[in-house]
């Protein structure tokens, strides 16, 4: 079933932690500027600029929750998304695949995802279904060079842990 890279999309939630986690937010992003590759012999290369990740909402109990989030908060929050990314120095992560595997209902996708500067191994299944195929990987912050966000001295901060969900569309074949 070939992939249409063309419309897929890329969203990353993340989820706040300290003792005053409360007062913030888990919020759902979407990179607005990542561009899928995708060969005939179903090796891939995905690109997404830094810069491009956008809050599209909060979460409240892992599920998008419209409204919850000022114009404020969501300015805030792409605010220090760009301290933590670094896009100037960073502008570009990369996953190429090394293999892909074709199942039945999912492809095993195994590649190297380069993020902040460091690479590192990634594998992932991408489940089909409803002609959508969905990847969902968690990246940790740290094995990136990455701090992740903290205010308040702390009390208030992200968890390293992100959780990344690709979707891209196929065509029966």
């Amino acid at each position: 079933m070939p992939l249409l890279p063309e419309n897929a999309e890329c969203f990353v939630s993340v989820f706040k932690a300290g003792a005053l986690a409360r007062i913030g937010h888990d919020v759902m992003l979407q990179f607005q500027g990542m561009t899928l590759t995708v060969a005939e012999d179903q090796s891939m290369r995905a690109e997404f600029r830094t810069d491009s990740l956008q809050v599209v909402g909060a979460l409240k109990d892992g599920r998008p929750q419209p409204g919850l989030l000022s114009m404020k908060d969501s300015s805030d929050i792409a605010g220090n998304i760009r301290k933590v990314l670094e896009p100037g120095r960073f502008p570009v992560a990369v996953f190429e695949s090394t293999s892909v595997r074709d199942g039945k209902d999912a492809l095993e996708i195994v590649g190297e995802l380069t993020l902040h500067g460091v690479t590192r191994r990634v594998q992932v299944r991408a489940e089909r279904a409803d002609g959508m195929a969905t990847a969902r990987v968690v990246v940790n912050q740290s094995d990136y060079a990455i701090k992740p966000f903290k205010a308040l001295l702390g009390a208030l901060r992200i968890k390293p842990e992100v959780y990344v969900e690709i979707r891209v569309p196929y065509a029966d074949a």
